[in-house]
């Protein structure tokens, strides 16, 4: 069993009729990857650079991962607008920088934030690797 067999049955079809595809985790980018879906904000901050002129800097992540956005033309609206902890649909090229995964915002991807129907929460949620039968007999042995 799954976390996300726990789900309430009406959000799962909730999920199916208003994605209809599969999450492209975090994990799974690669270079030049155009990505156009969801993710957690964690972190964002505003930085000015030398010209004056200020871009925003948000790290998104899904349960597998983070990468990093950076938005040169809202940045303002954008920063004023979006939460840590909000989800935001982004779309864009996934590039590799100082070994990391980024995502430029192209001038007209305006970030999306996402109401709480409209995404799959189970997407956040870590999911560990471990055979379960294992994870319940050292459970029962710490139990007893």
């Amino acid at each position: 069993m799954r976390l996300g067999d726990l789900l309430p049955k009406e959000m799962k079809e909730a999920h199916k009729i208003v994605h209809g595809k599969t999450h492209k985790y975090v994990k799974d980018f690669e270079e030049n990857f155009h990505v156009n879906d969801y993710y957690k904000v964690i972190s964002k901050r505003m930085i000015r650079k030398t010209d004056g002129r200020e871009f925003l800097i948000l790290t998104l992540s899904d349960r597998s991962g983070s990468f990093r956005v950076l938005d040169y033309y809202s940045a303002k609206k954008d920063n004023n607008n979006i939460k840590i902890g909000d989800v935001v649909k982004i779309r864009g090229n996934i590039e590799i920088y100082q070994g990391n995964f980024q995502v430029i915002l192209p001038k007209d991807q305006k970030l999306e934030v996402l109401q709480k129907d409209d995404y799959d929460p189970s997407i956040f949620i870590y999911q560990t690797n471990i055979d379960k039968s294992v994870l319940k007999k050292e459970l029962k042995e710490i139990i007893d």
